[in-house]
């Protein structure tokens, strides 16, 4: 389990991507930027059904994922509601970046984070890490990199 100093702090979700949308005057990557802004809002309140709708993903959505316990693909809006809903259950939908660098061209948006993430003792105790208290909620820390590629439409 890695630890870190610093603490994720939910008024700082978007503080990146603000940044980056007062520099950008590029129409189209300004709607990208705000559509991930939006879905970050979402995602962390647990609003996370408001982000499956035709106005925020595409209608086949993909999400490869890669972390420590292992790579996986979430293969169409029935699987990522699945996901969603898995990790809104468990209350595992606080987390967000503590530092961030966001690029976005034509192509989409890239991202580079140092993320913390407010998880409960019992779940990390479910995946075999060594905890002081299963009732305690911990904050972990680890390194994010996440690729959000648009189509022409």
């Amino acid at each position: 389990m890695q630890t870190d100093a610093r603490m994720f702090d939910v008024r700082n979700l978007t503080k990146a991507l603000d940044e980056q949308l007062a520099v950008t005057a590029h129409p189209r990557q300004r709607a990208m930027l705000k559509n991930l802004r939006r879905h970050a809002l979402l995602e962390v309140s647990g609003r996370w059904r408001e982000i499956l709708v035709p106005e925020m993903v595409v209608d086949h959505p993909v999400y490869r994922i890669s972390e420590k316990s292992g790579s996986f693909v979430l293969n169409g809006m029935e699987e990522v509601a699945a996901f969603y809903d898995s990790l809104s259950s468990a209350g595992l939908m606080v987390f967000g970046p503590i530092e961030e660098r966001v690029a976005v061209a034509d192509w989409g948006i890239a991202l580079e984070s140092l993320f913390g993430h407010f998880v409960p003792g019992h779940t990390l105790a479910a995946q075999g890490e060594d905890i002081d208290d299963p009732d305690a909620w911990y904050h972990l820390t680890h390194t994010y990199a996440s690729f959000w590629p648009y189509d022409d439409d």
